[in-house]
């Protein structure tokens, strides 16, 4: 599956490749549940960030997810696609590269300063600061709900 919006950059601001990640575990009674990541500024968003020079995108993923959630234990499962938008800022346009993931880890410490990680039940998300996160977990829930069983 994945995400076939058209990538269009309509002021031509410079482009940041990222990739980002829908991570879910399961606990003891078969409850899902997503990791989430409260931002110093107390925004809450999926792990995500850019793509650095040379690193190829699951190296670039592991890393952003280690950095602002502190998960280690990782299991990339599939590519969703890529979501584009404009930077908080609107200097840049991000084109960020979504993985759904799995672990087993419950507890992590971010690397960011400032960071946290919490879980949300996979069914309950929470206000997400970035809208189109809320496209990127759908479409998660859909990979996830034909590869089950």
């Amino acid at each position: 599956m994945s995400n076939s919006r058209t990538l269009i950059n309509p002021r031509n601001l410079p482009l940041r490749p990222g990739v980002g990640a829908v991570i879910v575990r399961t606990d003891e009674t078969g409850g899902e549940w997503l990791a989430v990541v409260r931002e110093s500024n107390g925004s809450l968003t999926l792990p995500k960030g850019g793509i650095e020079p040379k690193e190829d995108a699951l190296t670039a993923l592991r890393r952003e997810v280690h950095e602002e959630s502190g998960i280690t234990a990782l299991t990339i499962l599939t590519e969703l696609g890529i979501w584009p938008r404009e930077n908080e800022a609107g200097t840049r346009w991000v084109e960020n590269r979504f993985f759904v993931c799995t672990t087993a880890q419950v507890e992590a410490t971010p690397l960011e300063p400032g960071y946290a990680l919490e879980w949300y039940p996979l069914t309950a998300p929470p206000a997400f600061f970035w809208a189109d996160q809320f496209e990127v977990l759908a479409q998660a829930r859909l990979w996830r709900n034909s590869h089950s069983g």
